[in-house]
């Protein structure tokens, strides 16, 4: 099985959020399973590939996606540094994803998505 865990999501991942955050990521990537399966990923690698996109997706969430705020300053000569966007987990995660199975959940940048209601 290919399931992860928050804490493979953390190891050598500096990032302070809940369990339960990274938890419902997780639970929104484990929809490629199925698909990493029928196409033979082997295991360490659908595994890896899940660890990315969660890394990625909470990067996003971060600061608008700007990442994690590396610095601040004030009294008004206001400043604000991010370090970590997310767009290398992103571009590690599509070179790898040669199978599409995990990429495909990710919203690339320049994507639409829409709704349409029908009735």
């Amino acid at each position: 099985m290919m399931t992860i865990t928050p804490e493979d999501v953390k190891a050598g991942f500096a990032i302070d959020v809940d369990d339960s955050v990274i938890q419902m990521y997780i639970d929104v990537i484990a929809e490629s399973q199925e698909c990493m399966i029928k196409k033979g990923v082997p295991v360490g690698t659908g595994k890896l590939l899940q660890v990315l996109a969660v890394r990625h997706l909470l990067l996003q969430g971060l600061n608008e996606g700007r990442g994690a705020v590396k610095s601040e300053s004030a009294p008004s000569g206001a400043s604000r540094s991010f370090v970590g966007d997310g767009k290398g987990q992103l571009n590690l995660l599509t070179q790898m994803d040669k199978w599409g199975c995990v990429s495909r959940l990710i919203s690339q940048p320049g994507a639409r998505a829409g709704f349409w209601v029908v009735g």
